[in-house]
């Protein structure tokens, strides 16, 4: 055949309904093994290339998750997804990757454009601010609707979709326990922006446990830069050149 091949002329060429071709690739205990023996060897012959969006429309799942992070040029969430993608692969899965930016109404826009695709659930990081955020009608509708959305690296209090993120109290605690040991005391923060929910807690751990280990309070110890590697050398660099006072070693 000089054209591409169909899902219809398969079915038509076998006599059978296209849901049937599409149960039997997918290897449904419904379909005979006689059934798709003859689905196979038809589609080996004719080397047919399945539609994945008809299957979708067909099977009411297409094997797709959808992913969308603030920027996928972001070390973390390059990590972030390549752990997800290895994890999809291994169940038969695929990943489609999209960037929300740090806009609650992008983050929206880019849900309803995966759903269209009808991918089977989403994995987001949306750029919530607070533990308890208000949501507009949008993320309420969705999550009343049971759709499998799964949040990453934002930790709600109480959770209102699952939720997967890092224990930053924790590592804070080490980091400021650790110069504490040392015998540091004055200690410069530089904290990101925007100011969503993660980075939000970790200050909130540091000034806690810098309070608790009476480290020196004062604004010039604090410094924010964009959440890039440029961004955070900048603001290292205002921080340096801000304080007179530069770091020496502690006394043993």
């Amino acid at each position: 055949m000089g054209r591409t091949i169909t899902l219809q002329d398969i079915a038509r060429k076998l006599g059978l309904s296209t849901t049937t071709i599409s149960l039997a690739l997918s290897d449904h205990p419904r379909i005979s093994e006689a059934t798709k023996a003859r689905v196979r060897k038809l589609i080996e012959q004719w080397k047919y290339e399945p539609n994945r969006v008809a299957r979708a429309l067909v099977l009411g799942r297409s094997n797709l998750i959808g992913v969308i992070v603030p920027n996928s040029s972001d070390p973390y969430y390059s990590e972030v997804f390549k752990g997800i993608e290895d994890a999809a692969r291994t169940r038969g899965y695929h990943v489609l990757l999209s960037n929300g930016s740090y806009d609650m109404s992008a983050y929206a826009q880019r849900v309803k454009e995966m759903k269209s695709l009808r991918v089977d659930g989403i994995v987001a990081a949306p750029p919530l601010d607070r533990e308890k955020p208000t949501l507009d009608r949008f993320w309420l509708d969705l999550r009343d609707s049971g759709y499998p959305l799964v949040l990453v690296n934002r930790q709600l209090k109480p959770a209102i979709f699952h939720q997967v993120s890092a224990d930053y109290a924790s590592g804070v605690r080490m980091i400021v326990e650790t110069l504490a040991s040392m015998g540091h005391r004055r200690v410069g923060y530089i904290s990101g922006e925007p100011a969503v929910l993660p980075i939000r807690q970790r200050l909130a751990a540091f000034r806690r446990l810098a309070r608790k280990h009476s480290f020196e309070e004062s604004p010039a110890l604090y410094e924010t830069g964009s959440l890039t590697l440029a961004g955070g050398y900048d603001a290292c660099k205002r921080l340096w050149n801000a304080d007179p006072t530069k770091p020496r070693p502690p006394r043993m």
